[in-house]
């Protein structure tokens, strides 16, 4: 009596096409109808997440290998390029001062902050431009510093403050004061 309700079930089953399950791991995974999943034996996997843990491995990987590239094209460019100095200084200016204002008069009346500092090459080339900062009283004297950034390598360094002629410094003298300078005006 069961011989032929088993019959009937097993061929509605291949009517509609039903397969018995595998029990334990499949030798190769079967993938759903719509391709949007796998069986691996014991339940169903959506394939986009097996695709994506992938894809994020080979992302970092291809950025890791990016970062590396363009950090050895920076390294190299700089090597090329040689290194970027930063002059420090120092203006004084010998002139009687009467209380905390710090500006040149008469004839030192171009000596001020915001004065232009330039900085140019043994051939007179300009390398790079700063200006004096705000005064300071020192020892009855006005002294300003001053910054002059990113100067590329050079025999000789030509420092002119306003228009008061250049003061000429070689590379070797400069690397031995860390390049710092002073430079002085007046009596």
């Amino acid at each position: 009596m069961w011989q032929p309700a088993l019959g009937f079930l097993r061929r509605e089953a291949r009517a509609l096409d039903f397969r018995p399950m595998a029990q334990g791991p499949t030798a190769s995974p079967e993938i759903s109808p719509d391709g949007k999943f796998y069986w691996d034996g014991q339940r169903w996997i959506p394939l986009a997440r097996q695709a994506r843990s992938g894809c994020g491995r080979g992302l970092v990987i291809g950025i890791l290998l990016i970062l590396v590239v363009v950090g050895a094209l920076v390294l190299g460019v700089g090597l090329v390029r040689g290194q970027d100095h930063t002059l420090k200084g120092t203006m004084t200016l010998h002139e009687v001062v009467s209380g905390t204002s710090c500006t040149g008069t008469g004839g030192y009346s171009d000596i001020q902050a915001g004065t232009e500092v330039v900085v140019k090459d043994q051939a007179g080339k300009v390398l790079a431009t700063a200006s004096l900062g705000d005064g300071r009283v020192d020892s009855g004297t006005c002294v300003f510093d001053f910054s002059v950034s990113h100067l590329p390598d050079a025999d000789f360094y030509q420092v002119e403050v306003s228009h008061r002629g250049n003061v000429t410094y070689s590379k070797a003298d400069l690397e031995k004061t860390n390049w710092t300078i002073g430079v002085e005006l007046g009596a």
